[in-house]
């Protein structure tokens, strides 16, 4: 069956309930800030503090589940011309290194360079921390790559789905390892909270893979009965 054929509406219309829900995720997100910011001490306990708490998580699982759903649709639109190394990818693996530059970026410790010398340890872990633009940045690239492997839309749902089972089950175990004993702190950051990150690939990451099979579930089949 013809790949164009399988996928109709997705690349007829643009998908407006992902800019919908894109919209509610930053509303959430400056009402969480805000509400965090403001909210006095003797508010922060109890029953509804903990619901509070509880959709504020919600916030970040929506904008990872987002990314990885909007990267399917985006890229199904053109497949073929993501199967190779051209520059249509490239491009891409550019923009989505921005988002992981970006991330640091915002954290970076000093405000001149020629002060890097004088960092101390805490504002250096701090810097390396990964936050949700470096797992949002790295993930995606795992996923433009894992295009390249999979070829096929079929086999890239199923890869996307198992790779997020794998992350939330090796999790625990994850968590438990000294990772800077085995790596340098920057690239230990990506496996455990332990580091100071606030969003290790573990098992955040799976949140974007999940997206991204689930994009796919829909160009299948919900860009054409839902």
């Amino acid at each position: 069956m013809n790949d164009r054929s399988s996928y109709p509406s997705v690349h007829a219309h643009r998908v407006i309930f992902i800019d919908l829900a894109r919209a509610l995720a930053v509303v959430l997100m400056i009402a969480g800030h805000t509400s965090s910011a403001l909210l006095a001490d003797n508010y922060r306990a109890g029953r509804w503090f903990d619901v509070w708490m509880f959709q504020r998580g919600l916030t970040s699982a929506l904008f990872l589940l987002l990314a990885g759903f909007a990267f399917s649709i985006a890229t199904t639109r053109h497949w073929s011309q993501h199967l190779r190394l051209s520059g249509t990818v490239v491009k891409r693996l550019r923009r989505f290194a921005l988002f992981v530059i970006l991330g640091y970026g915002l954290h970076f410790p000093v405000l001149r360079f020629s002060e890097l010398a004088a960092t101390t340890q805490a504002q250096w872990q701090s810097f390396v921390a990964v936050d949700v633009l470096q797992l949002i940045g790295v993930t995606l690239i795992a996923l433009q790559l894992l295009v390249l492997v999979a070829r096929t839309r079929r086999v890239f749902m199923v890869a996307a789905f198992a790779a997020a089972v794998a992350l939330i089950a090796a999790s625990p175990a994850t968590w438990q390892t000294n990772w800077t004993m085995l790596m340098p702190l920057p690239l230990a950051a990506y496996f455990s909270p332990a580091t100071g990150s606030l969003f290790p690939l573990f098992p955040w990451a799976a949140y974007v893979f999940v997206g991204a099979g689930a994009g796919l579930l829909y160009a299948r089949w919900g860009a054409a009965h839902l």
